[in-house]
């Protein structure tokens, strides 16, 4: 069965061949920097949260880890953002790059949200994004995917709050559990193709946007010489 990573929903959720060529991640330098930036950024909330009793760990963590003023900018900027959020929406918890388990049409995924706070109706997802590619909160689907997880954590959420925090941003959009919900139904055929192994191309914009095998795919190159039909 094929390996459903919410990061890469956006592709494979419209052209679901484009699994096929799916490869094995393997690390480079911007993504252990961006891991190394969300540490930071852990450190920071939870100094706030504790009355900065992780002050001395995170000084060496800057130090060991060469952070620059940009990256300082950035992490400093997602930990105000993050307790304004928590206060916006009158938070009763908070995780922060905690690992959920969902099951979505017979798949199990595990996914790790960066933060996810609530209370009784509300929650609220904040993606940190540390590259320079501008990331849109607007159908996104792997924010959807994170919405979906908390609905299924707690059915009783009317409103869920997706935001990606990027280059000392946050933008965000407002989803209530039926839109969530309609998302995936409106999937399931999608999902079924990928259960089912029956997969096809569908190229698009957006799904062709970061696949691997785009400059390689006959049917992205008659569908652009089709004008894009």
């Amino acid at each position: 069965m094929y390996k459903l990573s919410p990061s890469k929903a956006h592709r494979y959720l419209n052209c679901t061949k484009s699994l096929i060529f799916d490869t094995e991640f393997v690390e480079n330098a911007a993504t252990i920097r961006g891991n190394m930036l969300h540490k930071l950024g852990e450190m920071f909330i939870f100094a706030q949260r504790d009355n900065e009793e992780w002050v001395k760990e995170i000084d060496e963590y800057i130090k060991q880890n060469k952070v620059d003023g940009y990256e300082l900018f950035l992490v400093k900027g997602y930990e105000k953002a993050v307790w304004e959020e928590y206060v916006r929406i009158g938070a009763k918890e908070i995780q922060v790059e905690q690992k959920h388990p969902v099951n979505l049409y017979g798949f199990s995924i595990n996914l790790i949200m960066d933060v996810y706070m609530f209370n009784e109706t509300v929650a609220s997802i904040i993606d940190l994004k540390t590259g320079n590619g501008d990331v849109e909160a607007v159908d996104n689907e792997q924010l959807i995917f994170y919405a979906f997880c908390a609905l299924s954590e707690k059915p009783e959420l009317k409103t869920i709050r997706t935001s990606i925090f990027q280059k000392g941003k946050m933008k965000t959009v407002v989803l209530t559990s039926d839109q969530v919900l309609d998302f995936f139904v409106d999937k399931a055929a999608a999902f079924e193709q990928i259960k089912e192994g029956n997969l096809s191309f569908n190229p698009s914009d957006k799904a062709c946007k970061f696949c691997g095998h785009k400059r390689d795919c006959v049917a992205r190159a008659k569908w652009i010489l089709d004008g894009k039909k």
